[in-house]
């Protein structure tokens, strides 16, 4: 396996605008999945993140791991689109939120359990730029 990718990022909002943004479908669609998302905070659950664009289009599955409420979460997702959780190549994506002493909110991302480097390569740029969604959905 390749190693993880990692990022730490810091908002002005609260711990729990933060959490909703990254546990409602509504919101995550809103700044990640350009096409839709079927997402529940629930371990166990198994929605769809939907992209439509050149660089991963369809509907990728995504199973809820765990949840510890305005603290932390993780899910496992597909590699690949249109495959069910069970028969894909999948990550595991782990998120932990800090509240900060001036009220904002300490986010740190970690995704781990790549089998390719250019799986890792992939989603390093990815994920500059869904979090960079992020920021600007939390800054609006």
């Amino acid at each position: 396996m390749t190693a993880s990718i990692e990022r730490t990022l810091e908002f002005k909002a609260p711990l729990e605008r933060i959490w909703t943004a990254i546990t409602d479908a509504g919101e995550l669609a809103a700044w990640f999945p350009n096409n839709g998302a079927s997402f529940e905070p629930t371990p166990g659950f198994i929605g769809w993140f939907d992209w439509d664009i050149e660089e991963c289009s369809g509907r990728y599955a995504v199973e809820v791991v765990e949840v510890e409420p305005m603290q932390r979460i993780s899910w496992r997702w597909a590699r690949q689109p249109d495959v069910s959780i069970q028969d894909a190549d999948t990550t595991l994506v782990e998120w932990r939120l800090e509240s900060l002493p001036n009220g904002g909110t300490r986010l740190h991302m970690l995704e781990s359990g790549f089998q390719r480097d250019q799986d890792r390569a992939d989603n390093v740029e990815g994920w500059q730029q869904e979090l960079g969604e992020l920021q600007d959905y939390l800054n609006r």
